[in-house]
């Protein structure tokens, strides 16, 4: 899950498929005025919208962080339980939507394990993330044959997911409130690059240049609203988080 503190000492809690699905809120939103930028079929958009598919066992019983005595959240959980996670996503989506949903969530958890360092890791964490570099390749291995774009295309399809991920990283408040600049995305028609920048409050993300269909637009999930208090129980942990108040997390998408 994507939790984020609050001023009353309390948190945010968003679920990571909550979070997936505003990912796929931006990819539906996607093609507009850019030149290049067109609208994203279907496929590309259900790999988007089902990236987390792992996290969905998680969700239902979060693990307790020892060092918090709150759940732990996507950025601190251990790796070896994370990668356990998205491998059976990889495997989840391969039996309910294909080998090019499958190779693409593949690819996106490699990529994300990709941005830290390895020598910046625990030895547990980098055997973890080994371990599950080589599962994937071998995945890939056995997938790529099966999936009908060229390299470059693919790599595309594949950067487009990390953009829509990190847009609903930003939405959901993962970095908190400033500016922050995306890795550039290659306009579909053209040789230059499309790069993002944010700009958000707690209700309002601006993004610039805009690769979207209509001036502004809103996305939004579910989420609950955890009370200022740790635990020393992990069952009492997930009863309390289970019978949370929801609210529905909304935030306004324009222009710079």
């Amino acid at each position: 899950m994507i939790l984020n503190p609050t001023d009353d000492g309390g948190g945010i809690a968003i679920p990571q498929p909550a979070h997936a699905w505003i990912s796929a809120q931006f990819a539906h939103a996607w093609g507009g005025t850019v030149a290049g930028v067109e609208r994203l079929d279907e496929t590309l958009i259900l790999a988007v919208e089902q990236h987390d598919i792992g996290w969905h066992a998680l969700e239902r019983a979060p693990l307790r962080d020892p060092a918090t005595g709150r759940p732990y959240d996507f950025i601190t959980l251990p790796r070896p339980v994370h990668t356990a996670l998205w491998s059976d996503g990889v495997a989840t989506a391969e039996a309910c939507y294909g080998a090019e949903v499958a190779l693409l969530i593949s690819r996106h958890g490699r990529a994300v394990y990709a941005l830290t360092p390895d020598e910046a890791r625990s030895a547990e964490d980098r055997a973890a993330i080994a371990r599950f570099r080589a599962e994937q390749d071998a995945v890939e291995a056995r997938l790529r044959p099966r999936v009908p774009h060229d390299d470059a295309t693919l790599a595309e399809r594949a950067r487009l997911l990390f953009l829509f991920d990190l847009l609903a990283l930003v939405a959901c408040g993962a970095f908190g409130e400033g500016e922050k600049r995306a890795p550039p995305v290659r306009l579909h028609n053209a040789d230059a690059r499309l790069a993002l920048r944010f700009q958000t409050d707690p209700n309002r993300l601006e993004i610039a240049p805009w690769p979207f269909r209509e001036r502004r637009f809103e996305v939004a999930c579910r989420a609950r609203r955890l009370p200022a208090i740790t635990f020393a129980d992990e069952a009492a942990m997930r009863e309390t988080l289970r019978d949370a108040d929801e609210f529905e997390h909304r935030v306004a998408v324009t222009p710079c």
